[in-house]
Parts: structure tokens; C-alpha cells; sequence
């Protein structure tokens, strides 16, 4: 069935892949479609198979957003959602990767999309406080 992401994922994924967009959503105040645009410009299909993708979940979503949002500091590192580990991190020194390109394939999500169980996305510019898609009430 047809979903929002452009990598071909297992439902496990599926839902992890979800997770990893309500993360980005909620820490970086910024549209669900684009976030879903973040993820699909960095896993694509010729990235990996699904089976490949399942490694991903021995870590957090969040691990994986910030990766996806912010680009490494000066000493190559990257913040990881655990507060203790990124403790000595500057958050307000870090570059932001920019979004993809307005016209790259990698925007998926909008008005009318179905997600896999047939409910349709509100809108492609959901906010941080919108419940999403796939977490309301059907």
C-alpha cells in the first residue's frame, strides 16, 4: 500500500519512520510535510531495502532527526536525543541542514495523499500542536 515515504519499509518501519516525522515536528517547530521531505531526501529507495532500514530502530527517532536536521559541529559531532550524552553540545551553534528543494520528489506528503490505512493527510502544513494524520481518531 501506498505511504509517504519513498523507501520501501516493513509496517514496523512504517510506524518508525512516523515517529522519527512527529519527532522533527515537535523539537523543530516545522511542517510535517517537511519533515517527511527530510526523511525521504536522506533514506530513498536506492538508499537501502527495507530489511536494511530495521537497523535504524535500535535507536530512538530522535537520534536520527537531529542527524537529519542539524549538520555536525566543530568537533564532528551530532546531538542524539539523550540529554547527558549532547550535554556539552551548543544547540544554538549548530548549523541546519537546509529542507530539500521545493520541486525534489522528496515532498510526498500533501493534501489528499492517502496514508496506508486509506485516512488522507489534512494538509501538507500540519503544525507542531495538529495531532497527526495517522494518530487520529478514525
Amino acid at each position: 500500500m501506498p505511504h509517504e515515504f519513498l523507501a520501501p519499509l516493513s509496517d514496523t518501519m512504517l510506524e518508525y519512520y512516523r515517529d522519527m516525522a512527529d519527532v522533527m515536528v515537535e523539537l523543530f517547530d516545522m511542517p510535517r510535510a517537511e519533515a517527511v521531505a527530510r526523511i525521504n531526501e536522506r533514506y530513498t529507495p536506492a538508499d537501502a531495502e527495507a530489511p536494511e532500514h530495521e537497523i535504524m530502530g535500535h535507536e530512538l527517532p530522535e537520534f536520527w532527526a537531529y542527524g537529519l536536521y542539524y549538520k555536525p559541529d566543530a568537533k564532528g559531532r551530532l546531538p542524539t536525543g539523550d540529554t547527558d550524552a549532547d550535554a556539552d553540545i551548543d544547540f544554538t551553534a549548530l548549523e541546519r541542514r537546509p529542507a530539500p528543494p521545493k520541486d525534489s520528489p522528496t515532498w510526498t506528503y500533501a493534501s489528499g495523499t492517502p496514508y496506508a490505512s486509506g485516512m488522507t493527510y489534512a494538509s501538507g502544513n500540519e503544525t507542531p500542536s495538529a495531532t497527526p494524520p495517522h494518530l487520529r481518531a478514525q
